[in-house]
């Protein structure tokens, strides 16, 4: 583990502010700060301390309820958010990041790389899609914690999808192909829920589908010239 003397310090607010060793390295990572399309100004810079202010409520969170815990980032590549995930790069599904609508909540997003969970060539790379949003609390910390540390990993790669607090649904292997047998999953974990919860696991499905046999555009004709 790298020492506070092996990492680039945050601005000195920051580095004050947060007490996680392990989150602070995190933060500094260098592949938080480059090639990223929408990320302009280093670490230090004002662009670069303003992106940690935007941060900062998911950095909070992180650094009350997981100080220790083993967790990773990644770059939402739209926007630049910083993304709260598993450690494990074979888990995927589930993310969380600060709320650009809501002030105050965090967002809980489905969070992965839909080429890795198929056969078939797809051009999808990472995919963001919001869920809900909750501000920063003791439930959210409980859900995070069981879905990103379990004690055993499954060896062969799945996703976590949540569809909302205590509805989580989990998909392991190349499930886009078995598309029948990954929506009664959903649909199993959604039954008996709120018409919201059933409603966003349908959605789920539906994007799914979408991803593997995208809709026809029906064809278009045109008037022959008289």
């Amino acid at each position: 583990m790298l020492s506070m003397d092996d990492r680039k310090k945050l601005p000195d607010i920051y580095e004050k502010r947060y007490k996680s060793e392990n989150l602070k390295r995190a933060i500094a990572d260098d592949g938080m700060w480059y090639l990223i399309p929408c990320v302009s100004g280093s670490m230090d810079s004002l662009q670069g301390i303003h992106r940690i202010k935007e941060n900062d409520l998911l950095f909070t969170f992180i650094d009350q309820y997981f100080p220790d815990a083993p967790f990773a980032f990644e770059p939402y590549m739209v926007d630049g958010r910083f993304v709260f995930l598993p450690d494990n790069v074979e888990h995927q599904g589930m993310g969380v990041s600060v709320s650009k609508d809501l002030p105050g909540y965090l967002e809980i997003c489905q969070f992965w790389y839909p080429a890795e969970f198929t056969q078939k060539k797809l051009m999808i790379d990472q995919l963001y899609v919001p869920v809900f949003s909750i501000p920063p609390c003791k439930e959210l910390a409980d859900m995070v914690r069981d879905i990103y540390i379990p004690e055993k990993e499954p060896r062969q790669h799945y996703c976590t999808f949540p569809i909302y607090l205590g509805t989580v649904v989990t998909l392991q292997g190349d499930f886009l192909d078995k598309m029948d047998q990954s929506a009664n999953t959903i649909r199993r974990a959604t039954k008996g829920k709120s018409p919201h919860i059933q409603k966003t696991g349908q959605d789920t499905i539906m994007h799914m589908r979408d991803m593997i046999s995208p809709p026809k555009m029906p064809p278009i004709h045109f008037n022959a010239p008289q």
